[in-house]
């Protein structure tokens, strides 16, 4: 199972492709001419319960960021690339060129993705305070000690702090495990 923690959201994703949302809204919303939030019209009807659709991370390295996420049994599900920046800043305050690729366990339409969005020429990111951690089961279901495995990869593209997560990949990806075994079918 991974969490992430988010100052926004918790989302908890399983490995076996079931997502469980533990806090979520959504509203029409408008600013009234006081600056308050008013809402108006009929709710949004959805097909399927909202949920977060994936999560973007600036990956300052996206070969071993892919490299990472499949060593954590992930696939890469599609990439694009861009020849200048977002309008809606998908990227981040970046005019250059850039590329997205969305990794995960299964197909987005049932499953939680990451987006990587990978910035040409940019080789760090100064990190916010949104993503505290994806936390992992320490086993996977198979057995695999996969904190040993990431460490084993990634030895040099990895720090432990003292709390115990991993930082990896200049910081582009924080983790936490949590000592169990994930389940699944």
């Amino acid at each position: 199972m991974i969490k992430l923690w988010s100052t926004l959201n918790q989302v908890r994703l399983n490995l076996n492709h079931k997502l469980i949302l533990q806090r979520y809204s959504y509203y029409n919303t408008k600013t009234n001419m006081e600056g308050t939030l008013s809402f108006s019209g009929e709710p949004v009807k959805f097909e399927q319960t909202p949920r977060p659709l994936h999560w973007v991370i600036r990956s300052s390295n996206l070969d071993k960021a892919v490299k990472m996420l499949t060593l954590l049994e992930a696939r890469v599900l599609r990439h694009e690339e861009f020849s200048e920046g977002c309008e809606a800043s998908c990227n981040g305050p970046y005019a250059g060129a850039w590329s997205k690729t969305m990794v995960g366990w299964d197909n987005e339409d049932n499953s939680y993705v990451f987006e990587l969005a990978y910035n040409y020429g940019q080789a760090s990111y100064r990190r916010g305070n949104d993503l505290q951690a994806i936390r992992m089961h320490t086993f996977n279901k198979e057995g695999t000690n996969m904190l040993n495995l990431l460490k084993e990869s990634f030895a040099d593209d990895i720090s432990t702090q003292n709390d115990g997560t991993l930082r990896m990949i200049n910081d582009d990806f924080v983790f936490s495990f949590e000592d169990s075994t994930a389940t699944g079918p």
